[in-house]
């Protein structure tokens, strides 16, 4: 919420520190400062006088006169000052003394009874705070020491106090990434640098280092600009040094790209691409980013509506390696999400249950229901040759019972043929051989599908056959 328009920081005060009558024109006069003596000043009035009522001109002294001489004008009729000087320094708690000579004319009677008093003198202190239209917060992300966050609706972004991150900042409150005509959809913050996501660009500002009040504290930084916008406002996560982000459809086909250091490099294949040209603009603006690290697998994860991709870093130095996950046995959407490493352990929600699941690498079960898993191979060239000993490379030994493989083929991609039964593992048979040893003869081209149910942890790799 906003400050008061209005705050006294200090309130006004006029408080007296010492009210005397001096009985000698050459009696050292004394009074001490209190120990706020730093808020305020002290002015001294004196009021020259006799003790039968004679009064003479009234003489202030401020803070700012001590240590200087100082007389009134003489006079004939009635009492006057001369050489006057306050001495003492400001600092609280210390001594201040008061030398002066009192003048009675010639024919005024009475003795010396000048009145002096001592006020310590504070003034009010008022800040005076913009008025904000905060709205209501589309994205929020912290940077040193302060929140920031978007207006929905608008092209504006707030940032908190340092000392009340309640409240906007006292000075510099609020910003503008003007290169958004639909306003802030995404926050993020890179290298310090606040992010700001729009359907279009990306903007980044960078502090100023300014401790001035009133200056901005962030200023555009357009060598940084990236020309894409973002699907949604989860529609991009931090991943390795940079943003992963799905591109808005605003921009051109919609796909997945690495942001870094103001440019935007494609992640996505055509069969991802594919995937996400399946989808509505509204149906991608609901889409969720975010990424997990474990074993060395940098994992960006791609939440749709219908798909949850996968974009593994690690194995993709020759090429994005991509795969979709799901849930049992129909191709059903992949319920595991909000995936933080906590522990030793990478925990997780739930999409359908209000249940919190973790991440075992011993099984490739779902609370305890067996999945399915499959694998293609590209289709490759094989005119009018036999194919033998179709063959994958296996962890085996690891399974609770007996189990076996589903393996067909196709020939023009679309149509698979009946599935054959292989065995691939069984407890305690850790060199059993995963191989198809007569395929038959191909026309001119093959592929093949890996279908396998299973609860133990599954390890494929390494593909071959024989041809002749």
């Amino acid at each position: 919420m906003n400050w008061p328009e209005r705050e006294v920081i200090q309130p006004a005060e006029n408080r007296l520190l010492r009210s005397w009558v001096s009985g000698s024109g050459t009696q050292v006069n004394t009074f001490t400062l209190p120990p706020d003596a730093d808020k305020g000043s002290v002015v001294i009035t004196v009021i020259p006088k006799t003790t039968t009522g004679v009064t003479g001109d009234t003489m202030t002294v401020a803070q700012t006169g001590w240590g200087i001489s100082r007389s009134q004008v003489a006079s004939t009729t009635k009492p006057y000052i001369t050489s006057l000087i306050v001495n003492g320094n400001s600092a609280p708690n210390s001594n201040v003394t008061i030398d002066y000579t009192l003048n009675i004319p010639t024919g005024v009677t009475g003795t010396n009874a000048t009145e002096f008093e001592a006020r310590f003198i504070v003034p009010e202190i008022i800040n005076e705070y913009t008025q904000y239209e905060l709205g209501r917060a589309r994205d929020i992300v912290r940077a040193r020491g302060r929140y920031i966050w978007s207006k929905e609706g608008t092209d504006s972004f707030f940032i908190s106090d340092l000392q009340d991150e309640s409240h906007p900042d006292r000075s510099s409150g609020e910003y503008r990434a003007e290169s958004q005509p639909d306003g802030i959809i995404g926050m993020g913050v890179w290298h310090d640098l606040v992010v700001c996501f729009g359907t279009s660009t990306i903007e980044y500002f960078s502090l100023t280092g300014s401790s001035s009040p009133g200056a901005a504290l962030y200023i555009a930084n357009p060598a940084y600009m990236v020309m894409k916008g973002i699907a949604g406002t989860h529609c991009k996560c931090a991943f390795l040094d940079g943003f992963a982000i799905i591109s808005n459809p605003a921009t051109g086909a919609p796909g997945v790209y690495f942001v870094e250091s103001g440019q935007a490099k494609p992640l996505a294949t055509a069969s991802i691409e594919k995937i996400l040209r399946g989808y509505t603009a509204d149906e991608l603006a609901t889409g969720v980013m975010e990424s997990v690290r474990f074993d060395a697998h940098e994992l960006l994860l791609v939440h749709l509506p219908s798909h949850v991709l996968v974009y593994d870093a690690a194995a993709s130095q020759n090429g994005p390696q991509w795969c979709i996950l799901k849930t049992g046995l129909t191709d059903g959407l992949y319920r595991a999400i909000d995936f933080v490493y906590e522990g030793n352990q990478i925990t997780c929600g739930d999409k359908f249950a209000a249940i919190k699941g973790q991440l075992q690498f011993d099984i490739s079960s779902q609370y305890g229901e067996r999945q399915e898993h499959l694998l293609f191979t590209p289709m490759f060239k094989a005119d009018n040759a036999r194919v033998f000993d179709f063959e994958l490379e296996a962890s085996t030994g690891v399974a609770q019972i007996a189990e076996n493989l589903f393996l067909s083929a196709t020939t023009d991609g679309i149509n698979y043929g009946r599935e054959q039964l292989i065995p691939w593992n069984a407890p305690f048979v850790y060199d059993r051989r995963v191989i198809w040893k007569r395929v038959g003869q191909i026309r001119k081209n093959v592929g093949f599908k890996v279908r396998i149910i299973t609860k133990a942890p599954v390890t494929l790799s390494g593909c071959q056959v024989r041809i002749e």
